[in-house]
């Protein structure tokens, strides 16, 4: 990996959660397909536990700090920019856009703009920002998970 980036590794999810969500369900609504999904009931986690509800994930992933902004439009034009859509679904599932940044050295950083702060309220979404320090031999990047 190359260590002089600032920020080495990034995902933007965006997460729909509930326990009675049915992921085809948000795939139809959205027109999108996921990048991953849980049902309520399924299997997860490193000790197999069961899901108590369901989930709808869609992520994109950037390399480097310059990155972070095209991601999060990438992201954006997949979605409805329809605020009644939003609303709708904020009255049923909990929705959220997920921030993960893995960083080799201290001080790095990453920008979102007024524009994509303002879409993703018009989205209702809640923020999470994850952020790993990661060593050298470290090889995975953060990876999207089910909260």
């Amino acid at each position: 990996m190359d260590t002089d980036s600032l920020l080495d590794d990034l995902s933007v999810t965006l997460g729909i959660y509930g326990e009675d969500l049915e992921p085809q369900e948000i795939e139809r609504i959205l027109g999108v397909e996921p990048s991953d999904t849980v049902r309520r009931g399924d299997r997860i986690g490193p000790r197999g536990e069961s899901s108590k509800h369901g989930a709808f994930l869609l992520t994109r992933e950037a390399e480097s700090q310059e990155q972070v902004s095209r991601v999060l439009e990438d992201l954006f034009a997949l979605l409805p920019d329809s605020e009644e859509l939003w609303a709708s679904l904020k009255s049923r599932f909990k929705l959220q856009v997920r921030f993960g940044a893995g960083i080799y050295r201290t001080y790095s950083g990453f920008g979102v703009s007024a524009a994509q702060i303002d879409r993703l309220a018009r989205m209702r979404v809640d923020v999470e920002i994850d952020v790993y320090l990661m060593r050298e031999e470290a090889t995975q990047s953060p990876s999207s998970t089910v909260h």
